[in-house]
């Protein structure tokens, strides 16, 4: 899975991304691998609203 080739070998202990809130069937698909969201982010103004999503590599 592409996923896992990008996080593969890297160092850091967790992993960060962002999630427009629109699209809740992404968001399924992140937490399926093992992503937690954290809250909710408006990155700039106008923006739409995103969920931060966070999975812990170690």
């Amino acid at each position: 899975m592409l996923h896992d080739a990008l996080l593969a070998g890297r160092g850091e202990e967790r992993v960060t991304l962002l999630v427009e809130q629109a699209h809740s069937r992404v968001r399924a698909r992140y937490e399926e691998w093992g992503y937690r969201r954290l809250g909710d982010l408006v990155p700039f103004e106008d923006a739409p609203v995103y969920d931060v999503m966070l999975l812990d590599m170690a």
